[in-house]
């Protein structure tokens, strides 16, 4: 006998349906197929066939095809959530499994069964939810190995005998169509008691009592909680009226509609959409990628043991002539043009100097850049009693001299606001930047130009013609890297390009270190138009470039509260990572964006980028760093003047201090000097000849006088799970369950 009241749909190329999902109540229900659940997070309460189960973290249960159930959690609101496996019983069919007349006993808290094999269950369902993710090559064919391994497990450990007489009574039969009735036509607003009574020819009363009897609570309240139930969805995934939800799932008004979710849920309708509205993506649909969190998915992979090689490697061998005595194009090597540190203090360092002299003998870049010339760290100024500024380059000389005695140019990004200018005290991450205004934009200018001449008396003016001098950082993500407005901005660079133009007009003044370029280009042609009228111009254009898709919404632009939190602009800006050729087809567009503004010359640099801008990515310590930079730097490097990975070290932290050597850092070293493979990428990448004679993804081959270079690589790209944002399989010590 089938009733469908749950019909469960598999995919094409799978017999099982696996998912996370967070519960509440779930009514009375059945479907055709064994259900596994295991509770992720939280305690769960499941009643079959009026039979109590309590399961906690971690445990397991089996419900059996047409096994009436119903679940409801017993933790705070939102705090339960399961993984689901279904599979089709009849897919077992074609191996000679017949599981139909079978019935099953898993109850992991019952004791009956030894620890092992339940350990052994929870790793199998962790296992099939790794492959339904990352769905690697033949993975339809792993899920079916694994069932059947499952299969077994049942069968050996968890079945049970049936008594011959252990057959459904027809109160049984009779209570399961009235339920699955009741679950047709329970949307409609005149559906009670009598309704059902004259449909199954039952007097009300009678009907009544049976019903309690049978399911524990009365027709009219399971009928709300069905109703309820139902409208749950429509709730998270629509902005319709309260009132119309109510009237769309048999309320009959609002009011009645509040009393339930209260008495259910706790909480109003208004709150709980407010606390779980779900804004649905049109690639992954409603499903487990948004419906749950990353720490819950965490707590399934710890099932999971490390993984083993279960893949045979397949040894492919081919042939390709290249003629190495072809002339061959130049090999432009901008990636050595720029290198790039956090912040300017950390300069000052004893170990950042062993790390910066290392750096520079094995691979040697000609120009550096890092946040906070003017920080108040460095004393450059302060303000008398008198109200006068004093000033003081005695920590900028200090670090100045060190870099430019390891063979490095300074790229001067010009900020932050020290405290004695700002306007405002709004800062940023724990090097606590003022991101404010000045508070007159001519104490601004004396800085600038106190600076720029005492820079010009120590290095002497045809050295400092050489510098680059990047006015701020970031200046379109509104309140983050710059509080004040845009246009007090465009007022603060064309005072600080009239300030060092003056002091000599071959001085190289640009910026702005622009992260939303295509996402936010209404800004840049803003400045485009203001620049034409003031008579200005950028000598040359700096942008960001990471791995990452910025779909921002306008009330999401304003960050200025939240930060000092780098994890909030990361979960919250509706930000994913990018598929494999993603960074080169960014960079495409917003060199093709800029090119048409003209008060921008065609001097290009990327002053910042990395695969993420996430400073606690476990991934940036990977060995997919490597071939990483490489295919970025060989697709790119042509298209501009420098590229700057952000950064060249760990010692540097924007939201608090290394909680480990491998936390997942910006840098090619940790913070102790640990070479990561990203280093060793720009190592090879440095070893590479003048001219470029032959070159295809995953190889490039150059010629330096008569010696040929030859480098191969081989890049993996991670999987859609973590592309959204998910570390769930990312662990301390297993990192690479994401590729």
């Amino acid at each position: 006998m089938a009733y469908q009241y749950e019909a469960i749909k598999y995919q094409e190329d799978s017999p099982i349906r696996i998912f996370t999902q967070t519960v509440e109540i779930f009514p009375y229900h059945w479907h055709e197929d064994i259900e596994i659940l295991l509770v992720l997070e939280g305690t769960l309460e499941i009643r079959v066939n009026q039979i109590s189960y309590h399961m906690n973290e971690g445990d397991l249960f089996l419900v059996n095809p047409n096994e009436l159930h119903f679940i409801q959690s017993n933790a705070p609101y939102g705090k339960t959530q399961l993984l689901v496996l279904q599979f089709n019983s009849e897919y077992l069919l074609r191996y000679n499994l017949d599981i139909t007349s079978r019935r099953f006993n898993m109850y992991s808290r019952a004791g009956e069964v030894s620890e092992e094999p339940i350990q052994k269950m929870r790793h199998i369902l962790a296992e099939l939810m790794t492959l339904g993710i990352n769905k690697s090559k033949y993975y339809h064919l792993r899920i079916q190995q694994i069932l059947i391994e499952m299969i077994i497990l049942l069968t050996t450990h968890f079945e049970v005998h049936i008594p011959q007489n252990d057959v459904r009574t027809e109160k049984d039969e009779r209570l399961l169509d009235i339920l699955k009735y009741m679950n047709e036509v329970c949307t409609q607003p005149h559906i009670g008691i009598g309704e059902l009574a004259e449909y199954f020819g039952m007097n009300s009363q009678y009907l009544s009592k049976y019903f309690k009897n049978q399911v524990g609570m009365t027709i009219k309240k399971f009928l709300d909680q069905m109703r309820l139930n139902k409208s749950l969805k429509a709730l998270m995934m629509s902005d319709e009226r309260i009132l119309d939800v109510a009237l769309t799932f048999g309320f009959p008004d609002a009011k009645a509609y509040y009393r339930v979710f209260k008495e259910v849920v706790g909480m109003t309708p208004l709150q709980y959409r407010d606390q779980y509205k779900i804004e649905i993506d049109n690639k992954l649909g409603f499903n487990y990628f948004n419906m749950n969190s990353q720490e819950t998915l965490k707590k399934l992979f710890c099932y999971l043991e490390p993984p083993e090689a279960k893949e045979t490697l397949e040894s492919v061998c081919y042939e390709k002539i290249v003629k190495v005595d072809q002339e061959g194009r130049r090999f432009q090597k901008s990636f050595k043009t720029l290198m790039t540190f956090g912040y300017a203090a950390h300069g000052l360092r004893k170990d950042f100097g062993e790390q910066l002299e290392m750096i520079q003998k094995e691979i040697g870049f000609k120009y550096v850049r890092f946040h906070g010339i003017f920080s108040d760290e460095l004393g450059v100024v302060t303000r008398l009693e008198d109200g006068r500024l004093e000033f003081n380059f005695k920590e900028i000389d200090n670090l100045l001299d060190q870099l430019i005695k390891v063979g490095l140019k300074p790229f001067l990004e010009l900020g932050f606001m020290p405290e004695a200018l700002a306007s405002g005290k709004k800062r940023i991450f724990l090097m606590e930047h003022n991101v404010s205004p000045p508070i007159k934009v001519e104490e601004w200018t004396l800085l600038i130009d106190t600076t720029i001449r005492h820079l010009i008396n120590r290095y002497g003016m045809e050295e400092v013609r050489t510098w680059y001098f990047e006015c701020w950082n970031e200046p379109e993500v509104e309140g983050a890297f710059w509080c004040g407005t845009k246009e007090e901005f465009f007022e603060l660079y064309k005072a600080t390009y009239v300030t060092i133009k003056g002091i000599d007009k071959a001085l190289q003044i640009g910026g702005f270190g622009n992260i939303l370029v295509e996402e936010n280009e209404h800004w840049l042609g803003s400045f485009n138009e203001y620049a034409q009228v003031h008579g200005i111009q950028l000598d040359f254009f700096s942008f960001h470039a990471y791995n990452m898709v910025y779909e921002l919404s306008d009330h999401l632009k304003d960050l200025s509260t939240q930060i000092k939190k780098i994890s909030y602009m990361i979960r919250h800006l509706g930000v994913r990572y990018g598929e494999a050729n993603y960074m080169s087809k960014k960079i495409d567009n917003i060199l093709n964006k800029i090119s048409k503004l003209e008060m921008i010359k065609k001097n290009y640099w990327i002053t910042e980028w990395n695969a993420s801008f996430d400073e606690r990515n476990l991934v940036h310590d990977t060995c997919y760093m490597g071939p990483y930079v490489i295919k970025t730097i060989l697709e790119n490097q042509d298209k501009v003047k420098g590229m700057g990975f952000w950064t060249f070290t760990d010692l540097f932290s924007e939201t608090k201090v290394w909680d480990s050597v491998f936390h997942g850092g910006f840098g090619l070293l940790t913070y102790n000097g640990i070479k990561k493979p990203s280093y060793h990428g720009y190592f090879f990448l440095s070893k590479l000849g003048d001219l470029v004679i032959y070159e295809e993804p995953g190889c490039i081959v150059t010629k330096k006088e008569e010696n040929i270079q030859l480098l191969f690589y081989n890049y993996c790209h991670t999987n859609e799970l973590y592309s959204y944002l998910d570390y769930s399989q990312l662990t301390t010590h297993n990192r690479y369950q994401v590729f």
